[in-house]
């Protein structure tokens, strides 16, 4: 990762890795969000002849590995890849299923047999209305008892959740959920989102039933 310098999109320069090991495009984490994005394409798309870099899924780890692990986001692939060894796609939407597909295409073709969800756990949130989410809460005129943008972003996650499971059967490879932070009714204790932010423990146990 290294540092960019422009004042708009100051921030770290996200590696995404293609299936061969080559460097297609970079991702930048911004340090100050734009219009709520956390992250923008370092594209060329908008300068003459320049060009966009599309929504590549990005591969970190072992291409020859017969687990791989996905998550969203390719900052977070390659952390996690980094803290635990384990192969990770980064995908950089959860509703971004072409390229993945592609990626796991290759990636069966060498010797892939297990994929292992790993979105964030957005997946299990509960829905109840907290006034908890956010500056949208000092605007919301929702008096109901669930949340109407934690239903939003749950059901979003779980169609990408959804969707990767679909593929997986389809290509006939075992998919499995991973969890974490989760109570006594398997939903989500909302201390630790992402698989990135996750301490890792050898008595915790990731996988829930198979999903495909």
């Amino acid at each position: 990762m290294i540092i960019i310098i422009y004042p708009k999109n100051s921030g770290y320069l996200c590696p995404v890795w293609s299936f061969d090991g080559l460097l297609t495009a970079f991702q930048i984490r911004l340090d100050v969000p734009y219009q709520k994005r956390k992250y923008v394409w370092l594209s060329s798309a908008k300068l003459n002849k320049g060009c966009s870099p599309g929504s590549p899924v990005s591969l970190s780890g072992d291409p020859d590995a017969q687990r791989v692990f996905v998550t969203e986001g390719i900052l977070k692939a390659e952390v996690t890849h980094q803290r635990t060894g384990e192969t990770y796609i980064g995908n950089p939407g959860v509703l971004n299923h072409k390229e993945l597909r592609q990626m796991l295409i290759q990636l069966k073709g060498r010797g892939l047999q297990e994929v292992v969800e790993a979105n964030d756990m957005d997946k299990l949130m509960r829905l109840a209305c907290r006034k908890d989410y956010g500056t949208v809460c000092r605007t919301c005129s929702e008096s109901g008892t669930e949340c109407p943008k934690k239903k939003e972003k749950r059901e979003q996650i779980r169609k990408g959740c959804l969707k990767l499971y679909e593929i997986c059967e389809e290509l006939s490879l075992t998919c499995r959920r991973a969890v974490w932070d989760v109570d006594a009714e398997g939903m989500w204790k909302e201390q630790y989102k992402g698989i990135d932010d996750w301490e890792l423990r050898e008595t915790e146990d990731f996988y829930g039933n198979a999903a495909a």
